[in-house]
């Protein structure tokens, strides 16, 4: 168990894979000196806490680590079970607005 923090880079769709089981991946950057993409999977009822994320939140998420083997070759994923909005990413600046000139700038 631990908690990786970052912001939204991707939220996927819920992907329905057999009648009993589905999930949905998010993707996050981690805030670190060195950043890395991050793919979380969220499975069955915790495809819902993904609902109303979007690209640029920042995020908390407590996930588990699951391993498997198969055909002599071993697999990892993480498993996301709970997240934690903490603030968006700042909205962008509109730097193409031309500044009005109120013709105040007069010394006298």
């Amino acid at each position: 168990m631990g908690i990786l923090t970052g912001v939204v880079i991707k939220v996927g769709e819920t992907e329905q894979i057999k009648d009993t089981f589905k999930k949905r991946e998010l993707v996050i950057e981690t805030d670190e000196k060195y950043p890395q993409s991050v793919p979380i999977e969220f499975v069955q009822d915790k495809t819902e806490l993904l609902d109303g994320l979007n690209e640029g939140d920042s995020v908390g998420v407590s996930y588990n680590i699951r391993g498997r083997e198969w055909n002599g070759k071993y697999y990892v994923n993480i498993q996301g079970w709970k997240l934690e909005k903490t603030g968006s990413a700042p909205a962008p600046v509109n730097v193409d607005e031309p500044e009005i000139d109120s013709g105040d700038d007069l010394p006298f």
